[in-house]
């Protein structure tokens, strides 16, 4: 709802009960934009391992993907090969 700078906070209102509630920082970044930027390479397009972060629900999908990669990795017949596909991660931007 609004940027205090001076006292380093924002005042939010919640989606849910449009109560508001303060939100205290110590370094805040503001980034615009509307269309996700794949560089152009057709082969990056949302889905089968690879998550654009726009919204909120797409960290969760993240999230949920980091914790089921680490979950099967800890699988006693998993190789070594197939583990160490699991635990890696690519970000880009």
């Amino acid at each position: 709802r609004t940027l205090d700078t001076e006292n380093k906070k924002l005042v939010c209102e919640s989606i849910h009960d449009k109560q508001l509630f303060d939100v205290e920082y110590d370094k805040l970044v503001i980034a615009v934009g509307v269309k996700t930027n794949t560089f152009n390479i057709p082969t990056i397009q949302e889905g089968n391992g690879i998550y654009f972060l726009k919204h909120l629900y797409h960290a969760r999908l993240i999230r949920s993907n980091i914790i089921d990669s680490f979950e099967k990795a800890e699988l006693p017949h998993m190789t070594e090969a197939e583990r160490r596909r699991l635990l890696s991660f690519v970000v880009v931007g």
